[in-house]
């Protein structure tokens, strides 16, 4: 039962690696004449790594006859294989670097294609440090991989072990038998001994990616770190992760100290082999001194091809879990590209919603049969407690999930219909958490046109009121506070002139001061369009043309200010009770 087992599992492995390398260089086959290159230039060095040994000795033999004029044309082939193994020196590696850094570009682009393409689930669901793992960690053991694999695996190996194999044999089959009789016993152990090794490596790559997130954390929220005291907590997370990877580097260097101490056994024993067989078949006159040469010259690269063969298969099992990682992050779901560009002329209704119901969880709804109206040029605000269902609002209109209920026009046009590159274009954000580029703030103020001209940037920061902070700190602006922030992303919605903006309720963490410019350049950034806004501050949207209060996922309350105000209901008690909260904050 149990070979059937462990014959089951060294098929599965052997499967794996082959389906994995199969799938890397379909995903690189734009290279495939580097590939063929290196391949050919394996092949040819281990023509001459046999030949050259050969030769040497088959010299050694004649020279000891007399014919001196027979061993001058092995010289002349020794100049050969001289001269082409100097080239060789030279090419190989020039077209092995080549291969791996075109590989690494291609493995490279197609990751952050990916990326560009993923649906917001995705985000939502796995932490940005596995992203940048397989971006940066496997990607680069992905190329080292398969350039050493077409070098030696696929190509010097087998043709260095083929021809030696021929030559030694064709020499005296009987001492190449006694040479290599411990080889297979010892290759069998070797695999048996390099199972466990994809297993540990695959652990180290997913701790690596943990700590990876514990350091990200750390650096983003030092601020909450200190704040609260936490370097505890922390450090015994950081602990047991850097703990986890020891442990596995520890199983994995374990199996490679156990491969080390098996491969010196195959390459001690086969030799002290053949030096006594051969001492007896010279005796009997089956073997010459130079033929004696070739064999103890040739059986080391024989067996370090058996080795290296063994070291290269215990490699390509840890190195297809890497493979698998990558390949199951491009698997990942992608946004959809179908659809039309509608435009945005032909309808009075910006935003409708009809008994739209939503969860990111069977179990847990979000929204339930939600319907309202944007019209163009109007401001329709959302309030409601944390969780009421507010920024999923949001992150349905901008198209990020599409597994709702009911239906949900944009500009007069089923979502669904819609490009969402095309419908992106005529939206525009402005959130509590404002994303800077690591760029100069003129730059991050561009991104929101990318053909504006230095007028058009300039004009946006001046009804964004950020003008006079760039003229006083210079483009890159050493520290921008949270109003500035806010600030440079209103000119960057400024400089979009989308038809439909969203704001997610950018004043709520300013002070005073910070929330009186924010508000002027909002005012600028309304102007002539239509407003979606999340409210938090009841008192900022008193002017708006329609107010939805949602609990719990669903409309409680709708109309104006005035209305709800006078309806006395649950609207009315949030309002009253922040003014109070304002005059006792004031006081």
């Amino acid at each position: 039962m149990n070979n059937k087992m462990s014959s089951k599992k060294e098929k599965t492995n052997a499967k794996n690696v082959i389906k994995m390398m199969a799938k890397i260089y379909k995903e690189t086959s734009e290279h495939k004449k580097w590939a063929i290159g290196r391949w050919f230039g394996g092949i040819a060095s281990g023509v001459i790594s046999v030949f050259d040994f050969y030769i040497i000795g088959s010299s050694l033999d004649v020279a000891l006859s007399g014919e001196y004029e027979r061993l001058m044309s092995f010289i002349y082939a020794l100049i050969a294989i001289f001269i082409i193994r100097i080239l060789l020196q030279f090419t190989n590696p020039l077209i092995d670097s080549q291969y791996e850094l075109r590989t690494y570009r291609t493995l490279s682009m197609n990751a952050y294609n990916k990326i560009d393409k993923l649906e917001m689930g995705y985000y939502e669901n796995v932490h940005t440090a596995d992203t940048i793992s397989t971006l940066i960690d496997d990607i680069e053991k992905i190329k080292t991989f398969m350039g050493n694999t077409i070098a030696g695996f696929l190509s010097w190996n087998p043709v260095s072990l083929i021809l030696s194999i021929i030559i030694l044999c064709s020499i005296n089959w009987k001492l190449t038998l006694f040479s290599l009789t411990i080889v297979p016993i010892v290759m069998f152990i070797l695999n048996k001994v390099s199972e466990p090794l994809k297993a540990a490596k695959n652990n180290i790559q997913e701790h690596t990616a943990v700590l990876n997130s514990y350091l990200r954390d750390f650096i983003e929220g030092n601020d909450i770190y200190k704040a609260f005291n936490m370097h505890k907590s922390h450090t015994e997370k950081f602990q047991e992760s850097c703990q986890n990877i020891a442990n596995e580097s520890y199983k994995s260097s374990l199996v490679m100290t156990k491969n080390r101490a098996l491969q010196i056994l195959m390459m001690v024993i086969p030799q002290g082999i053949c030096m006594f067989a051969s001492i007896y078949f010279i005796a009997r006159n089956e073997l010459t001194i130079g033929q004696y040469v070739i064999f103890s010259n040739m059986l080391w690269p024989l067996i370090h091809t058996f080795r290296t063969f063994g070291i290269g298969w215990a490699e390509m099992i840890g190195y297809s879990g890497t493979a698998e990682r990558y390949f199951k992050f491009l698997a990942n779901k992608e946004e959809r590209t179908d659809g039309k560009d509608f435009g945005t002329n032909d309808s009075d209704i910006i935003v409708e919603f009809k008994n739209v119901s939503f969860s990111y969880h069977d179990d847990i709804p979000l929204l339930k049969d939600v319907s309202f109206k944007l019209y163009k040029n109007s401001r329709l605000a959302l309030c409601g407690v944390s969780g009421s269902g507010k920024s999923t609002i949001f992150k349905l209109i901008c198209g990020y999930y599409e597994n709702f209920t009911g239906e949900i026009y944009i500009f007069g046009h089923d979502i669904r219909a819609w490009n969402l590159n095309a419908l992106r274009k005529y939206m525009t954000c402005v959130t509590q958490d404002v994303f800077l580029f690591d760029d100069s703030i003129v730059n991050n103020i561009r991104m929101g046109n990318l053909d504006a001209t230095d007028e058009m940037i300039e004009d946006a920061s001046k009804k964004a009121y950020i003008d006079q902070f760039i003229k006083d700190v210079g483009e890159r602006g050493a520290k921008v506070s949270g109003g500035q922030r806010q600030r440079i992303a209103v000119a960057r919605a400024l400089l979009k002139d989308a038809p439909l903006i969203m704001l997610d309720e950018p004043t709520s963490a300013l002070d005073t001061k910070s929330e009186f410019y924010v508000q002027k350049s909002i005012e600028n950034l309304k102007k002539g369009r239509s407003v979606l806004i999340i409210a938090h501050r009841l008192t900022t949207i008193i002017d708006s043309d329609q107010i939805i209060l949602l609990e719990d996922g669903i409309i409680a309350e709708q109309g104006t200010h005035e209305q709800l105000i006078k309806s006395n209901k649950r609207y009315s008690e949030l309002y009253r009770r922040q003014l109070v909260d304002q005059e006792v904050q004031d006081a």
